[in-house]
C-alpha cells in the first residue's frame, strides 16, 4: 500500500554533506519536491545534487535548470514556481515505479510460504533430511 504524503518537509543531504529541507507531494512510487519558496527540485543524476528544475521541451520530465550560482536559487536562475510534469507523465512514471518494486510485500511473503512447502515436500519425497 502506498504511503502518501502532501507538503512534507524533508531533510535531503547533498554530496557535499550539506543538508537542505524540501517540501514533498506524493508517495514511493512517484513524488514531487520544491524548495520552501516554492522552486521545482529534481536530483541532477550527473553530480548527484538536488538543483532547481525546468521542464523539459515537451513537458514529459524535469530536468537541472543551469543557474548562476546557488542550486537551489530559482530566482536566480528565471525559473516559476510550482512547475510540475504533465499528468500522464507522472502517471506513467509511478506506474513504472510500483512495478520495479516486485508486488505487494503480501505477495512476497506469499511466495517464500510456498516455496518452503515445496521444499518441505521435496524433503519428505526423498525420505526425510539426511542427519549426520
Amino acid at each position: 500500500m502506498a504511503t502518501f504524503f502532501n507538503a512534507q518537509v524533508f531533510t535531503f543531504t547533498q554530496p557535499d554533506d550539506t543538508k537542505i529541507q524540501l517540501r514533498g507531494w506524493g508517495d514511493q512510487h512517484y513524488a514531487v519536491f520544491e524548495t520552501l519558496d516554492g522552486f521545482t527540485v529534481t536530483k541532477n543524476p550527473t553530480t548527484g545534487y538536488y538543483e532547481v528544475a525546468r521542464l523539459v521541451a515537451d513537458g514529459s520530465a524535469l530536468e537541472p535548470a543551469p543557474g548562476p550560482g546557488d542550486r537551489l536559487d530559482g530566482v536566480g536562475a528565471g525559473l516559476p514556481r510550482g512547475l510540475r510534469v504533465r499528468q500522464e507523465s507522472a502517471m506513467a512514471a509511478a506506474r513504472a515505479s510500483a512495478q520495479r518494486v516486485s508486488g505487494r510485500r503480501c505477495e512476497q511473503r506469499r511466495q517464500e510460504r510456498r516455496q518452503q512447502m515445496r521444499a518441505m515436500r521435496a524433503m519428505a519425497a526423498a525420505g526425510g533430511p539426511l542427519l549426520a
